[in-house]
């Protein structure tokens, strides 16, 4: 069984440790335990990969990734808060509420028109609506061109047991078929799952150039998750982990 690396960069091993990285040592209270070489830092995000033990991290003052050298130091580290580890771990996600099933809220999706009919802009949750209209019959059309696309050059590479997606110029993920593979993917920070194809995520992200992102991966199965971070020294959630809701109401939001 692989071991479970930590958001702060501990390693914990179920089986005799093997393939440790340099510079990482014991713990003094469990030998199966190892403890990074450098200090809790606010700063800091981890990739890792657990089939070859590739720990990077990445740097948000720096914009991107960091020698682990350069990491340890670093005069300009920070005590992060009592919650940053927690929020950062994927398994703590809290999935949003939304009123409709596959549809996050407040998202305006349009339905591609059928022959004949121009395409119609789908209500916003809570608005009441004149007169009961037919389910979408088309596929979701989602927004156009984004940033968002560049997260897939955040991923390390390539497992035998990860499953393989791509990422669209509009920012939507989408996860390619593999034969005997029945599970649906697991659900995706800041995404809404096609309610016509749970293999396809499209983001709730608004656009914006001042926001750090990064893409991970699930250890166990294989599937992967979005990691937000506001880059914006100006504002209060400086360096904090985002909800797309937050950004949504950013009044500092760049767009280009």
């Amino acid at each position: 069984m692989p071991p479970v690396i930590e958001p702060d960069g501990t390693i914990r091993y179920s089986e005799p440790a093997t393939a440790i990285p340099a510079d990482w040592t014991p713990s003094a209270d469990n030998p199966q335990v190892y403890l990074p070489p450098w200090k809790h830092c606010a700063h800091r995000l981890l990739g890792f990969k657990t089939t070859t033990m590739e720990l990077t991290p990445t740097c948000l003052l720096a914009g991107g990734p960091v020698p682990i050298s350069d990491c340890i130091n670093c005069p300009n580290c920070k005590e992060p808060g009592p919650d940053h580890y927690y929020n950062l771990d994927p398994r703590n996600q809290v999935r949003p509420e939304s009123p409709n099933p596959g549809h996050g809220p407040g998202y305006q999706y349009t339905v591609v028109a059928e022959l004949g009919k121009p395409p119609q802009p789908a209500p916003r949750p809570g608005k009441t609506v004149p007169e009961p209209s037919p389910p979408p019959s088309g596929p979701v059309l989602p927004p156009t061109s984004s940033r968002l696309a560049e997260l897939g050059q955040t991923l390390p590479p390539t497992a035998p047991t990860d499953r393989p997606v791509h990422f669209e110029p509009d920012g939507s993920i989408v996860y390619e078929p593999v034969e005997g593979q029945w599970e649906p993917p697991r659900d995706i920070n800041g995404y809404q799952r096609d309610p016509n194809n749970p293999l396809r995520f499209i983001p709730l992200w608004p656009q914006c150039q001042l926001r750090h992102q990064l893409a991970v991966r699930y250890p166990n199965c294989g599937c992967i998750n979005v990691v937000m971070r506001c880059n914006n020294p100006v504002v209060p959630e400086f360096a904090d982990r985002l909800a797309y809701t937050t950004c949504k109401k950013c009044p500092l939001r760049r767009a280009t």
